[in-house]
């Protein structure tokens, strides 16, 4: 027996009228087509009545959603389970709710226990990093194709390793010979990678990196001048430094060769000190660092760790952008494995100056300080014109600088009082954490002029800045002498103009409130050097016959 067509059609679908009867009961109109959709008070009540658009709770949506949140509250849970407080393995969905948010409000307002931070498990890192990365060459990338049939690259290939040479520049360019400079930077780095023909490894030699021994930095003077190459067309197309920083990612992706990598990543710390990337590169740079500190082969997580810092600190404070030294060169790539002097907290510094033992175990100020305080001297800074306020060589400075980093504390070469003098006030400014700390700023623009308020200020330093500052303004002081004024044409009032802006450093960026506080800061500055009379303890930090010797 067949079925109707018509009778299947009508159960299908209600009737009209039973439609319009079921949406007239909550105040719905019933020809939508006919009548545009209205927002009314009483339409939304209505519904509320009936349910609709109501939150349903369920909890094991919510566990799906977020498991990281929820085992991190199961975890609260069980900690609470050891205090005193009543707890029973019978709680109720809602008893439990109000146990935690008793937790949360004992713990500021965090599930995770005082002290710690939510960290994201390292799959998830791994992926977001991949989404960052992927996401900035759909943008900024050009198009690939290759083949008979011309078929497109895709991205994810495009980001990977290879041997061959680029047929076209990674990145999207106008200009036809800023397109050649970026496909011959990619044979330089491939040729500093050891993937080219005429560029062999240079090594062992003998630096260690953790249990090896094996030396695979750039040295050779053929690898030299490719990187010097490499930095000047970088330095001289703004637009080809991105290029750079891309193809060394790609060449570093997925790489088969250990000895390639390593090579690669020396590059990277060089390129770090040279130029910054821009703006929307930095996001791609910082995820892919990441992702490559967490990798076990020996010594990439440190290099990428390094190379993260170089990164955070080009971004902050701007780059050399010049050609380095052969000096420079060599320090770049060793910065990883030997901290800087010149990067180190005071407390840091002091703390491996006093476990080195020796000599430099008992003074209570930096090795540093004393040897620049003392080249300024020996090199008659005290009767030069213009000292503190003329800038020195900049090679002269980086020469010094690298010297110093490789432990070498000698000014052999060095005729110019201005050099020492420079790298003091480069490396008092740089100070991870100023010898004044951010805290103390106001406390400090607020009694610039008041003695007792300034020698407050000095006496609350914590212990190694107190003696740093001593030290420093015990040295400043002796400029004060009326030939040395007379010869160096620096009074205190000059003296105090050019530290102002070394001492006193502000974490604010706003720019009105800075230029507000110029004066107050000389001020300050000057009350400390000319008025301000420290205890003689005090000054006695470091033993003057010592220096002498």
């Amino acid at each position: 027996m067949g079925t109707n067509p018509t009778l299947t059609l009508s159960m299908s679908h209600p009737p009209a009228s039973a439609r319009s009867t079921r949406f007239n009961t909550i105040g719905i109109a019933s020809d939508a087509s006919l009548q545009p959709a209205r927002k009314s008070f009483q339409i939304a009540e209505r519904a509320r009545k009936f349910g609709i658009g109501a939150p349903i709770a369920n909890e094991e949506a919510a566990r799906k959603m977020s498991p990281m949140i929820m085992e991190q509250q199961q975890e609260a849970l069980r900690k609470m389970s050891t205090s005193p407080l009543p707890t029973s393995p019978m709680l109720s969905a809602r008893d439990k709710a109000q146990l935690v948010n008793s937790h949360l409000s004992q713990t500021g307002g965090s599930v995770f226990p005082p002290g710690t931070r939510p960290t994201l498990p390292a799959e998830l890192q791994s992926s977001i990093s991949q989404f960052r990365i992927a996401g900035f060459a759909q943008k900024y990338f050009s198009t690939h194709k290759k083949g008979l049939f011309r078929r497109r690259v895709p991205m994810e290939k495009m980001l990977l390793h290879q041997k061959s040479p680029l047929s076209q520049p990674l990145m999207v360019f106008n200009k036809r010979g800023v397109q050649k400079d970026a496909l011959r930077c990619f044979k330089i780095i491939q040729k500093l990678m050891g993937e080219r023909k005429g560029n062999g490894y240079v090594g062992p030699t003998g630096m260690e990196l953790g249990e090896t021994c094996v030396d695979l930095s750039i040295q050779s003077d053929d690898d030299i001048k490719l990187v010097l190459e490499l930095i000047k067309k970088g330095l001289d197309h703004g637009e080809l430094r991105d290029e750079i920083y891309v193809q060394l990612c790609k060449q570093l992706t997925e790489n088969p060769s250990r000895e390639g990598s390593i090579k690669g990543w020396h590059l990277f710390t060089i390129l770090l000190i040279t130029f910054a990337p821009s703006k929307n590169l930095h996001d791609y740079l910082a995820s892919f660092l990441n992702q490559h500190s967490t990798t076990s082969l020996h010594p990439i997580p440190v290099m990428a760790h390094h190379c993260l810092d170089l990164l955070r600190r080009i971004s902050k404070r701007g780059a050399r952008a010049k050609l380095l030294t052969l000096v420079e060169i060599a320090r770049a790539q060793e910065a990883a494995f030997r901290p800087s002097v010149f990067e180190a907290t005071l407390e840091r510094l002091m703390g491996r100056q006093m476990a080195a033992g020796g000599e430099w175990a008992a003074w209570r100020v930096p090795r540093l300080m004393v040897f620049l305080k003392e080249s300024v001297v020996k090199l008659g800074g005290l009767r030069t014109e213009g000292i503190f306020r003329i800038s020195g060589d900049l090679g002269a400075v980086a020469e010094l600088r690298a010297r110093i980093e490789l432990g070498n504390y000698d000014i052999t070469g060095i005729t110019d009082p201005h050099v020492p003098c420079s790298l003091l006030r480069l490396w008092i400014r740089d100070l991870p954490e100023p010898i004044i700390p951010y805290d103390m700023y106001q406390q400090c623009i607020q009694g610039a002029q008041d003695k007792d308020a300034v020698a407050k200020v000095v006496t609350s330093l914590p212990l190694w800045h107190k003696e740093m500052m001593i030290y420093l303004v015990s040295f400043l002081k002796t400029f004060n002498d009326s030939a040395v004024r007379e010869a160096t044409k620096m009074s205190l009032p000059n003296l105090a103009m050019v530290f102002a802006p070394t001492l006193l450093q502000c974490s604010s960026d706003d720019a009105p409130m800075l230029m507000g506080h110029l004066q107050a800061e000389r001020t300050f500055v000057l009350t400390l050097i000319s008025e301000v009379e420290l205890a003689d303890d005090d000054l006695q930090i470091v033993g003057e016959t010592a220096a002498a010797s």
